[in-house]
């Protein structure tokens, strides 16, 4: 014990992490469940309840307001738990994926949880998420773990609301057993339909199954998922509040929907206050060259990027990405602003990413000259070479790629001492 006490952050998050990426993470072959991923998502999400319930049910100890969404969700739950705290309130928030430290899943008043006290939490949890590590478990107890982390650390923090990005879908999430005040969906659009598809009908029901009898629901939905948000809210008996993107730009729209939460909460914000950048979207982190991070990683995102970056000057891209997305789309997209593009492989734990000389023979074509470098950090070198001091460097394609490389400029110790993704 005196061991523990002795421990530094980093030492205590690097113990407590190994934990949920070592023992609480299984490999795609460690898993025999019978049905498809798609198919045991309800057996999941019971789960999931199971698990919360043996935890005391931290989840409910709060005020939520859970937003989902195919682009936009992390952005517009991060400007809600902003224009809340600037109300004067205290608020979680829980996003997901993280970009560098798995402690940016848990912020509380502004600031990332510390080390020390994410290992205790891991320590709280573990034992309990051990027993559901049985191959043929159908839920992802390492998303069910990271969950249950951020939300025992809302309840010890008292927190006034907390803010919940859905991890994947909404109805049968690992984040679905929450007291919700307000539903907000931001898009419906081609992403996981491996997962919550087959059409984009049936995503848009995953992503409808947020709203709740009783609670207030926002939505920026528009098309074929429209349809099915309004179904589902009459269905609930719920006001549905539409805030329709108006051509209006990405930040614009996201902020809007924001706004519109955080009045359905019942909340007024003071003045028009100030929602600081969120890390890794259409992020600057260098200049001379210019190298921007975004994670956009499905069509709908990658048009959004395109738009935002504008027009002028040449950009070289640096893209990794992971199997299940719709890749073709999203490069189509990419390509009518990125004439060269090296293409690498990003290291992820648990998940399956697409060797970078594959997509340099799938999609190389686009551009006028492709390369594959499957280290991420060579990928980078190249792709600044490329560029030269007067051009610019786009990092997208994956969170996972983006959170390994803004480590060159921003280390990811620094972030976890810092309790911030921008440490001064």
């Amino acid at each position: 014990m005196r061991g523990r006490t002795a421990e530094t952050p980093w030492r205590a998050y690097r113990r407590a992490n190994a934990v949920l990426d070592g023992e609480l993470l299984r490999r795609p072959d460690e898993v025999t469940c019978p049905k498809s991923r798609r198919e045991r998502r309800a057996d999941a999400h019971r789960v999931a309840g199971e698990l919360y319930a043996a935890l005391g049910n931290p989840q409910l100890a709060w005020p939520a307001i859970h937003v989902a969404g195919t682009s936009g969700k992390g952005s517009v739950a991060w400007g809600i738990a902003h224009l809340l705290r600037a109300a004067g309130l205290r608020v979680g928030l829980h996003v997901s994926p993280y970009l560098q430290v798995a402690t940016e899943k848990v912020w509380i008043d502004g600031r990332y949880i510390d080390g020390r006290s994410f290992a205790r939490l891991v320590d709280r949890v573990a034992p309990v998420v051990r027993r559901l590590r049985a191959p043929d478990c159908p839920a992802s107890i390492h998303g069910l773990a990271s969950a249950a982390v951020a939300f025992e650390a809302f309840r010890r923090a008292r927190v006034d609301v907390a803010v919940i990005e859905a991890s994947c879908g909404g109805r049968y999430d690992v984040t679905a057993h929450l007291d919700t005040r307000v539903a907000v969906v931001t898009s419906v659009g081609d992403d996981h339909r491996d997962v919550l598809g087959p059409t984009l009908r049936d995503v848009a029901w995953h992503k409808a199954g947020v709203l709740r009898r009783g609670a207030a629901a926002v939505s920026g939905v528009t098309g074929v998922g429209r349809d099915v948000l309004r179904a589902e809210a009459r269905a609930l008996g719920v006001e549905l509040l539409e805030v329709p993107p108006r051509g209006r730009p990405l930040g614009a729209r996201n902020r809007a929907l924001a706004e519109a939460a955080v009045r359905a909460f019942g909340v007024e914000s003071p003045g028009a206050p100030v929602v600081p950048p969120f890390p890794g979207r259409l992020e600057t982190v260098a200049r001379a060259p210019r190298v921007v991070l975004d994670i956009a990683h499905n069509p709908e995102k990658a048009r959004g990027l395109v738009q935002s970056l504008g027009g002028g000057g040449d950009v070289v891209l640096v893209l990794g990405a992971l199997r299940g997305k719709n890749l073709a789309a999203m490069l189509r997209t990419l390509a009518g602003r990125c004439r060269r593009v090296v293409f690498t492989t990003p290291a992820v734990t648990g998940k399956t990413p697409v060797p970078a000389g594959e997509l340099r023979d799938r999609f190389g074509a686009y551009f006028t000259e492709a390369r594959a470098v499957p280290e991420p950090r060579r990928a980078l070198e190249a792709g600044l070479r490329l560029a030269g001091r007067r051009g610019t460097v786009l990092v997208t394609g994956s969170a996972y790629l983006v959170g390994a490389l803004r480590g060159r400029w921003i280390p990811d110790h620094a972030v976890l001492l810092a309790r911030s993704s921008f440490p001064k």
